[in-house]
């Protein structure tokens, strides 16, 4: 299928010719085509040209220059920034390792008082003990004497009272003859 080229031409009536002008009035259009390449467009494109650098220079040039030294004094304030950080770690690790000796050291010295208070408390306890079990036996002994004589006593009371029993039974002569009997046998005289 071959292409041909069709040039392309305007209409010259006004009715048609409302494409190309902005404003039309009835004789003559504002803004009309111009297809003189040489006389109008080189200037259009040296007006445009002037019009970029001229505000280019003006506005862009002076904003992105705002917006470089922005980004340069962010770039500075990022770098002091990092360097105070890396200065702050350095103290914070220098404080860190002064801290765990610190610790250390009062962990050794919290540990030998732990071992001195419970060896000082074991020694109280052990003699608080051995003074409780003293008197505590000294007690038990007093006790049991006091308990054995008051047996004895029991003993002799309820021996006697049977022996008197026994001897308030016999008739007067058998208490007699029993009586210098029993002074005898004790290395008696009569």
């Amino acid at each position: 299928m071959a292409f041909s080229y069709i040039p392309f031409q305007l209409p010259m009536d006004t009715e048609n010719f409302f494409f190309f002008s902005f404003f039309l009035n009835n004789e003559e259009s504002f803004l009309e085509f111009n297809s003189n390449i040489l006389e109008t467009n080189l200037i259009n494109i040296l007006l445009l040209i002037g019009l970029l650098v001229y505000v280019y220079k003006n506005f862009v040039g002076v904003t992105l220059n705002e917006r470089q030294s922005s980004i340069l004094q962010t770039i500075e304030n990022a770098q002091k920034d990092l360097v105070n950080a890396s200065n702050y770690l350095d103290t914070s690790l220098v404080n860190y390792d002064n801290t765990f000796l610190i610790l250390q050291s009062w962990n050794e010295l919290y540990e030998k008082e732990k071992i001195e208070i419970v060896t000082n408390k074991y020694k109280f306890v052990k003699k608080s003990l051995e003074e409780n079990f003293a008197s505590t036996e000294i007690l038990i002994t007093s006790v049991e004497k006091k308990a054995f004589i008051a047996l004895r006593r029991q003993f002799i009371l309820f021996t006697a009272s049977k022996i008197l029993k026994q001897f308030l039974l016999l008739d007067e002569k058998q208490q007699t003859v029993l009586v210098e009997q029993i002074i005898k046998e004790l290395g008696g005289s009569k």
